[in-house]
């Protein structure tokens, strides 16, 4: 299947969307249906893949430029963001999983893409610098800053309320402490 630039640009703002939209929402069950020390780890593992969704959403919006000027970042960007994706799978045990060997195949995909069309992006530059429009960038632009302001406030709620969580727990096991009620605090905080 031959992909156009064009193509290539929506692939990246949708991988990009549905990653910020779902890091959100995987960030908030985290926190409704998890309360440990686990639940920083898997925020800050979380917070990461929505830095990942965002530069997915930058690469998207300035596809055509860096397929003109530097396709290589295009291709290193992706080779990273699969090699994390493979760590996290590993770390996981699902390495070998359908969706980490999907991830992998679509990455493939578009890094042959991109060379192919970066070469092409250089006969093509007029035509395609007729295409983008500032309206559509400053839409983008404007989906992608709400994003991240709606991502930091939210992320930023989930730290403080994990942090009141864990001065409420030091606290409860003080007092179990002082009454003498500490091992039946820590195997109820176990639980």
């Amino acid at each position: 299947m031959k992909e156009t630039s064009k193509s290539l640009k929506t692939y990246f703002i949708v991988i990009g969307l549905l990653g910020a939209i779902g890091s959100l929402l995987q960030a908030f069950m985290v926190i409704a249906f998890f309360s440990s020390v686990y639940t920083v780890s898997a925020l800050i593992v979380l917070f990461f893949y929505y830095i990942l969704a965002f530069f997915f959403l930058y690469f998207g919006i300035e596809m055509y430029r860096f397929l003109k000027d530097s396709p290589k970042t295009l291709v290193h960007f992706l080779v990273f963001a699969l090699v994390i994706n493979l760590v996290y799978s590993f770390l996981l045990g699902e390495l070998f999983s359908i969706s980490s060997v999907a991830v992998v195949v679509i990455g493939c995909y578009l890094i042959y893409n991109i060379n192919k069309n970066s070469k092409e992006k250089s006969n093509l530059e007029e035509k395609i610098s007729k295409q983008s429009t500032k309206k559509e960038t400053m839409v983008i632009a404007g989906i992608l800053i709400v994003l991240l302001i709606a991502g930091t406030v939210g992320i930023r709620n989930l730290f403080i309320s994990q942090k009141d969580y864990l001065q409420e727990t030091i606290k409860d096991l003080r007092e179990a402490r002082e009454r003498g009620e500490l091992e039946e605090a820590l195997e109820k905080l176990a639980e």
